[in-house]
């Protein structure tokens, strides 16, 4: 559908703000596939819904975000 909101995505700095990190740290997690990820070309955002899921333990949370 077009004009639909899409989920929201976060920016490595949005997500350490979040988890009050260095933006380094979500870097390396995001390097090592610790995080579920979307990549956009060169760019790495993160769906809030998966971070969500994956701060409760889901364990297969970064892989259904790939």
């Amino acid at each position: 559908m077009i004009g639909a909101p899409g989920p929201q995505l976060l920016t490595a700095e949005q997500l350490a703000t979040r988890w009050q990190v260095p933006q380094s740290h979500v870097y390396r997690l995001t390097r090592e596939h610790q995080v579920p990820v979307v990549r956009l070309g060169r760019y790495y955002r993160y769906r809030l819904d998966a971070i969500e899921r994956f701060e409760l333990g889901e364990r297969d949370a970064a892989t259904k975000a790939a």
